[in-house]
């Protein structure tokens, strides 16, 4: 059964219950008051808050993935676009002030299904010109064995027109410098950029 936006947002709450200032924002998802874009964003600042200053990088990675949900592309051909705009810049916030490698991971894989297509792809985009990830292992993996940069660019190119138009940039501007991300970068300018196959 797939899980709602409301419902990811409880899940995240009531993993992240014990800390401080997230009162209002769980008696919101309690209280189903989704009214408004306006109360829908006290709540996300409130579990963005909790992000911020979680210190267990499973919780986070929780919390994280309850945002991202709430701002998924929907499947079908008559599903609406999430209501709730600026959750990219939201995930991006939170990328920059954690060190943490598995919540990293998770942000940068999310953004292949966000609706906000545009914010996603410059987010990769700065992502795919990292050296590298300064966070140590994490909860998923290492950036030894995953280098952030190198997901960026290969996400990116699941991101259609305008996924691909970034490479193409990255490419000839010669701004992706992780010497994987650059491997791969150049792998897929020998190809023509092609569109990735469907499964």
């Amino acid at each position: 059964m797939p899980i709602t936006t409301r419902e990811a947002l409880l899940s995240a709450a009531m993993t992240a219950s014990c800390f401080a200032g997230l009162t209002h924002a769980h008696a919101q998802l309690r209280g189903g008051e989704w009214r408004s874009i306006e109360a829908m964003n006290a709540a996300l600042d409130s579990v963005e808050a909790v992000a911020m200053a979680c210190e267990k990088s499973d919780r986070r990675f929780s919390v994280v993935s309850a945002i991202a949900a709430s701002s998924s592309v929907q499947s079908g051909p008559d599903a609406p676009p999430p209501p709730y705009p600026g959750i990219v810049a939201r995930l991006a916030r939170i990328y920059r002030a954690c060190e943490d490698y598995g919540t990293r991971y998770a942000i940068v894989s999310a953004m292949r299904a966000q609706s906000e297509r545009n914010e996603a792809v410059a987010f990769l985009a700065q992502v795919a010109q990292e050296d590298a990830s300064p966070a140590t292992a994490g909860i998923l993996a290492d950036d030894a064995a995953f280098p952030l940069p190198y997901e960026a660019v290969g996400i990116l190119s699941r991101l259609g027109s305008e996924g691909r138009g970034a490479l193409q940039r990255l490419h000839a501007e010669g701004t992706v410098r992780h010497p994987a991300a650059r491997r791969r970068l150049e792998g897929m300018a020998r190809e023509g950029f092609p569109e990735p196959r469907r499964p």
